[in-house]
């Protein structure tokens, strides 16, 4: 092991060769000090220093089996070289000034690519002349290998490792062979490697499984990742590894309990064993004594602190709710010393250090905002606070309670949201919220962030197993002496404590169960370890008579009384209800029981008891005999209730919808299934009338049909455009699709006709269409402004109404109730289709892991795909009820689910692993392939004309008489305008072009403007808070005017409107019929003639007055605005601008600025002094509100 670690610094390595392989031996290059070529055997033994003279930086080399000779190239010193592999004959070939990337012998040529002189060359390999240029152009690195049968290696040459019985690798040796192990095992018995408990190990765990890789090991290490344990647990927060008893142990608080694992299990992926489950909410942090195999945790819900033995038979709480205020974060123990860390967060974030026992707890003087996890290593305790990525590191020093010294270190992550950490050596490894790989930072260089592993599932914890942990306490030796729990403390003790119901006894070490008279249990009260009880101890604490237990009434808070483990008798564990387990561990009906004869081959379902069970007992509706007693049953529909007598009504729609395809109405004892009035109902299915439904699939932006009516064809429909999303107005057959073309633009076409109309141009990323056939409104999802808006179909050029400012994904509507649904970042989101009532309804653990929502409008529920965990879902409109309906791995069939929708008793998704569309019953179970070959489709619709179908609200937008659009609700509908749109009577809009043309007039030069432009913000002029929501269109951008308060679009040259969605009128200019005369050309021709002389005698004048002309002041006028109203001109105006001073002239030489006012006929004029020598003729006329000019010279304020 040790001699291939050199191997680590190796460049290059060659071997397989047929001589090497007859030699059986290993040359490589290594750049150390000193620098040296290497030989050993194929196994890395007996290396020696092959040649160490002369050698530089060598980055390649070759071998010639027909020659015996090494060809190797030096970058040090230039040179391509040669020895034979007696190490005699070595001589330079040929020097270099170029690169030599990659060399090859083959019979009596050397080859070589150079990266300068971008080609591959050759020459003679025995003098390195001869040099040609085989191929040119070849760019980049490239390397160079050369293959021929005559190289493979003859099949006469003894290969030692066939039949070796190697378990992983075999390399050939000088003598024989030799097995070998990967870097993380062992050998045993020569031949077998096994999992090697000496090296260290990263554990990682994931949503659904337990992954381990080994530190330190060569590779690649994401090859190195294997998995521990899957499937069967959900959500894991933390991990521990006791090395001493080859257990990890994790918490599950999906499923709320704490379970461990053999880490060492070769054989097979092990399973879990729940160390302890009772009463735990949300254990998000453990940590394991690795003497004892103690497990402690923190409860964040409950807010305690608890300990339990290893196998789960003793436990006990360390610190109770009432004992801490704030929210628990993380927990690290020091067993050494006898101290446990815990994080707190909340109005003051806390770091307190208490006894292992819970006791003495004091805060530590360190300063910290939201600590995420503390992990004690080598007497250092790391604190990663998650507020700005920052890990605190404390060395800390104990001497009792009184007296701890430390010192701090700090690592600043930049950003980094370190969620749990890990440390090994100098190294901090740590996984970060919703992150899909593990990083790493080594303390001493922090500058230098490294990932360790790409692509995992999103990790939720980590730790190392340390082969190097030989920690010794006061609890080593037989559990320090104690019958429970042995807990170390400072000072080299340690404290004895019991379990839950269990009293220490006078020597400190014994536990004995709660007897009377300590604990009167008439009163209920709260009973601790510590304190006697004579009947039963809740979990929570509550001491109880002894006759109450297993009595089918349910006593404890938490029904730890009725527990299944404890009331087996009454109870059959491992038969299904109804019926009874016999002693001998069979099974048999209930009415079996007890009815005089024997059923159960040892008997025991009869007994004395059996005559007497149900004489007098208090059951709702029957009593079953048991040879334990009597035991309360319910009919059919009911179950029985926590007194162990009454029967309660089961809502049968709480689990799978009550079986039903639409709506499930529970009533008692039963459940009633309904369709709506357009199906047909057959018991639990809703059947839909004639026709049956097609599907249009979106494949690579082309759309394709599937049509079940006439038996299954599959047509491409050949639109011109691509699609990035579509919809689909049933009614009419149009189909509404964004087009992938740069930039996007929104089209209506037909499937029969497929011409092309545009709605809307100039889109960026709208990755989402929805018609509502209802108000006859598009609502489209922009990712890239990002925006969720809606547009009256049949009014697109006045634009759209801003609904969301926020980036949304998938959309599914709900006209007939005026809802709107959309996924976000992390949940699925509600509203009214106006925006309003806005709230969440679904929670996703990772962010941005979903897709593909649809909603069935006939049962109220939605579905959706989550890729993360690789299924499909469902939930009420509300958010309840929520359950998986399919899963990627169901039926022993791999999928990969792509895109999904709904229609009757179906669900219809689309695979890309089979890229088959499949049609599944939501009743049945029953999956049918409908069609295949279908590449990549990420949206499939269901078209049929119930699913338009306006129903009883057919009338609801007509009776509102809505202008432009109507925005649904639950209450009914409402009209709205497009933004920037005034509304009057709650029914009318009124363009911005209407409310402004009284007030606003064109200013020539001035660029365009949806509406009559708005006089622009001058330089010195407060930028308004305002935020920019036009939806500009054809390249026009978003303005806000200060002087009206609103937002405005500036279009490009061709466009007006108030989005700059109509083209500009084109004058005609055509013109009339030429008359070409003789008379008409001549005149032109002197006319062209006279214009030309005059030109020239112009120049000639400037000429001639520039050449003569000294530097004078001239005054420049700017007239800047002409009104009949000389208040309006002077609020424009305000004061006039400050003296200001040219670049180019001295301060005594600076312009004198003044202002007049009150001049006849124009109100107020500004005009400047200037030094110049430049003509008035070519002084430029500047209006400063020509926009376009004000924004490219600089105002006189600021010159």
């Amino acid at each position: 092991m040790n001699r291939l670690g050199a191997l680590r610094r190796i460049i290059g390595a060659f071997l397989c060769t047929p001589y090497l392989m007859h030699r059986r031996q290993l040359f490589w290059s290594d750049v150390g000090e000193p620098a040296v070529i290497a030989r050993a055997g194929l196994d890395g033994g007996g290396r020696i220093a092959f040649m160490s003279d002369h050698v530089g930086y060598i980055n390649v080399m070759v071998l010639d089996q027909t020659t015996d000779c090494l060809y190797w190239v030096d970058n040090l010193f230039l040179k391509l070289e040669s020895v034979r592999l007696d190490g005699s004959d070595r001589k330079i070939l040929m020097s270099y000034s170029s690169q030599p990337f990659s060399i090859a012998v083959f019979e009596d040529r050397i080859y070589w690519t150079d990266l300068n002189q971008h080609g591959l060359f050759s020459a003679n390999k025995f003098t390195g002349l001869e040099i040609q240029n085989e191929v040119s152009e070849i760019f980049g690195h490239v390397s160079l290998i050369v293959m021929h049968p005559i190289l493979q290696i003859p099949e006469s040459i003894n290969n030692p490792c066939v039949g070796a019985k190697c378990s992983h690798m075999c390399l050939p040796t000088v003598e024989e062979h030799r097995c070998m192990c990967p870097q993380d095992m062992h050998l045993e018995n020569n031949m077998t490697c096994k999992i090697s408990q000496q090296v260290p190990r990263i554990y990682l765990g994931a949503k659904q499984e337990i992954l381990q890789f080994p530190l330190f090991s060569v590779g690649y290490q994401d090859y190195q990742v294997r998995t521990v344990i899957a499937g069967s647990m959900k959500n894991i927060p933390s991990m521990s590894v006791s090395q001493r008893q080859q257990t990890l142990v994790f918490s599950d608080i999906r499923h709320d309990v704490i379970a461990r694992v053999n880490i060492f299990n070769e054989s097979r992926l092990p399973s879990e064993s729940i160390v302890y489950s009772k009463n735990l909410q949300s254990v998000e942090k453990l940590e394991v004594d690795p003497v004892t195999g103690n497990i402690f945790w923190i409860d964040v819900r409950k807010k305690t602190v608890e300990v339990a033995s290893l196998n789960g038979n003793y436990h006990t709480v360390l610190i109770s709710s009432d004992q801490i205020i704030q929210r628990l974060t993380s927990i690290a123990i020091d067993v050494t010393n006898g101290v446990m860390y815990l994080s707190l967060v909340g109005v003051n974030p806390t770091i307190l250090r208490c006894f292992l026992d819970g006791s003495s707890c004091q805060p530590l003087a360190v300063k910290v905002y939201h600590p995420n996890d503390l992990v004690l290593y080598e007497g250092r305790l790391y604190i990663a606070d998650g507020n700005d990525g920052m890990v605190q590191i404390i060395s800390i020093d104990v001497y009792g309670l009184s007296r701890f010294y430390w010192s701090t270190l700090h690592w600043q992550g930049n950003g980094r949201m370190l969620k749990r950490m890990a440390i090994y050596g100098n190294t901090i490894y740590w996984t970060e919220d919703k992150e899909t790989s593990l990083f790493s930072v080594d303390v001493q260089n922090s500058d230098e962030e490294n990932i360790v592993l790409h692509d995992t599932p999103p990790l939720m914890s980590i730790t190392i197993s340390s082969p190097d942990e030989t920690v010794e306490t006061a609890c080593s030796i037989n559990n320090g002496g104690c019958s429970h729990l042995c807990l170390p403390v400072s000072g080299g003790s340690r404290v004895c404590r019991c379990s839950d119901g269990y009293l220490i006894q006078t020597d400190n070490t014994s536990c004995a169960m709660c007897k009377e008279p300590s604990c009167q249990c008439e009163a209920h009260r709260i009973c601790s370890s510590t304190t006697e009880c004579d009947g039963f101890v809740c979990d929570e604490g509550h001491c109880l008579p002894a006759d109450v237990i297993c009595d089918g009434a349910t006593d404890c808070e938490d029904m730890s009384d009725e527990e299944e483990s404890r009331c087996s008798d009454a109870t059959p564990k491992d038969c299904e209800i109804g019926s009874f387990e016999c002693d001998s561990g069979e099974c048999v009906a209930e009415h079996l029981v007890c009815n005089g004869f024997s059923d159960c081959t040892d008997a025991s379902d009869e007994g004395w008891h059996c005559e007497s069970a149900c004489i007098s007992h208090h059951c709702q509706h029957q009593c079953v005999a048991l040879p334990s007693g009597g035991v309360c049953r319910c009919r059919p529909g009911y179950q029985i209730y926590k007194d162990g007598k009454s029967c309660i009504d089961v809502d049968e729609c709480e689990e799978n919808n009550g079986g039903c395809s639409q709506q499930c109405v529970n009533t008692e004892g039963d459940r009633e299934c309904h369709c709506s009035p357009e199906f047909i109902s057959n018991i639990t299915s809703c059947v839909p009338p004639d026709p049956k439904p097609y599907f249009l699939f979106l494949e690579q932006g082309s759309l394709t049909r599937y049509d079940l009516n006439s038996g299954g064809d599959y047509v491409t429909i050949g639109f011109p455009d691509t699609f990035l999303a579509f919809d689909v107005v049933m009614s009419s057959g149009d189909i509404i699709g964004i087009t992938s073309t740069n930039p996007e633009t929104l089209v209506r076409t037909n499937q029969i006709d497929q011409r092309k109309e545009v709605l809307l141009s100039m889109l960026r990323r709208v990755v989402n269409v929805a018609y509502d056939w209802l108000g006859k409104n598009l609502y489209l999802s922009d990712i890239a402004k990002p925006a969720l808006i809606v547009c009256p179909i049949d009014l697109m050029k006045d634009g759209c109404l801003s609904l969301l400012h926020e980036k949304t994904g998938s959309v599914a509507l709900h006209p007939m109730k005026g809802l709107l649904f959309w996924l976000g970042d992390d949940s699925i989101q509600m509203s009214t289709m106006s925006g309003h009532k806005r709230r969440r309804i679904v929670e996703f653990d990772f962010a941005l892991m979903s897709s593909s929502l649809v909603l069935d409008q006939f049962s109220d529920r939605l579905y959706w795909i989550d890729h993360m965990q690789g299924v499909i879902e469902s939930c009420n409109t509300d958010g309840s009820y929520r359950r998986i309906i399919l899963s990627q791995h169901s039926q022993g069939i791999y999928m990969s689910f792509l895109s999904v929708n709904v229609f009757g008793d179906h669900l219809y998704f689309t695979d890309e692993k089979t890229q088959s569309l499949y049609r599944y019953n939501r009743l049945t179970g029953h999956k049918t392939v409908l069609t295949q070959h279908l590449y990549f489709s990420l949206q499939v619709k269901v078209i049929q004309p119930l699913l338009q179908s306006p129903g009883s609200k057919s009338t609801v937008c007509a009776q509102k008489s809505c202008s432009h659009l109507c925005l649904l609700s639950p209450e009914g509908a409402a009209c709205a305008c497009p933004d920037g749109w005034d509304i009057i009577n709650n029914k009318t809009c009124i363009s911005p072009h209407m409310a402004l043309s009284a007030t606003l007039k064109t200013t020539e030069g001035s660029p365009r403007a949806s509406t009559s432009p708005i006089p622009p913000r001058a330089s010195s002029s407060p930028i308004p808070t305002s935020q920019c929501n036009l939806l500009c269109l054809n390249g026009g951008t978003c303005s806000y005017s200060q002087v009206n308060n609103m937002d405005y679009c500036i279009c490009t040259p061709g466009h007006i409107g108030t989005y700059c969605n109509e083209k500009e009128p084109v004058e005609d200019i055509t013109p009339g019929p030429r008359e070409d005369s003789p008379a008409v050309i001549g005149g032109i021709l002197l006319g062209s003639l006279f214009t030309t002389i005059l030109i020239i005698s112009c120049l000639c004048y400037l000429k001639h007055k520039r050449d003569n002309i000294d530097s004078s002041e001239i005054i420049h006028f700017r007239p800047l605005f002409l009104k009949r109203n000389c208040e309006d001109v002077e609020e424009l105006l305000g004061e006039p601008p400050a003296r200001t001073a040219p670049r180019n002239l001295d301060v005594d030489q600076q312009d004198e600025t003044l202002s007049a006012s009150n001049m006849e006929g124009h109100c107020r004029l500004s005009w400047q002094y200037s030094s110049s020598s430049v003509d008035s003729a070519f002084v430029s006329h500047i209006d400063e509100n020509d926009n376009l000019t004000s924004q490219l010279l600089p105002s006189s304020q600021g010159m």
